[in-house]
């Protein structure tokens, strides 16, 4: 009888395991919903890179800090649901801290990958896409954009000059 119950058991599994199709598994390489890639500059030079020490990235109402900066590239998200998303970037210099608030605006495209992953959202920054909400710029020194599609994670999307 318990012979039986196993072989019962083992034909079932099998028979699940054999109804699984490709698109039932999302896979862990599978590129999702790419992040901006932001890379510093030196305002002096505009081409040499130039690191930032203690940047910190907060997004707009949000009470912690999204990343902080130690390196000259940073990679934010852009939100999916709106056609903008505003990031407050702080620096620290000596006892003062200078905060530059920059709204990115964009057109958004949702591209269906397969039924396991869904979908993910590519994104259009055109030349006046970018504003400088905190009314001027602190410690930024300019902007310029790169890439203005937002469809990978290889390349800078966004110059900042500091």
């Amino acid at each position: 009888m318990m012979n039986k119950l196993d072989l019962i058991l083992i034909i079932v599994l099998l028979n699940l395991m054999t109804q699984c199709e490709k698109d039932d598994i999302c896979l862990i390489d599978t590129q999702g919903t790419p992040r901006i890639i932001l890379r510093l500059f030196d305002k002096e030079n505009v081409e040499n890179y130039k690191s930032a020490v203690d940047i910190t990235v907060i997004g707009l109402n949000k009470e912690y800090p999204l990343k902080t900066l130690n390196s000259d590239s940073i990679a934010i998200p852009l939100r999916s649901n709106y056609a903008y998303t505003r990031y407050i970037f702080s620096k620290n210099i000596g006892d003062t801290i200078y905060n530059d608030t920059i709204q990115f605006n964009y057109q958004r495209e949702d591209i269906y990958i397969n039924r396991a992953c869904g979908f993910k959202s590519e994104f259009l920054i055109d030349s006046n896409s970018i504003e400088i909400i905190s009314g001027n710029l602190n410690w930024i020194n300019n902007f310029k954009i790169l890439n203005e599609k937002v469809s990978n994670e290889t390349k800078a999307h966004v110059a900042i000059y500091h």
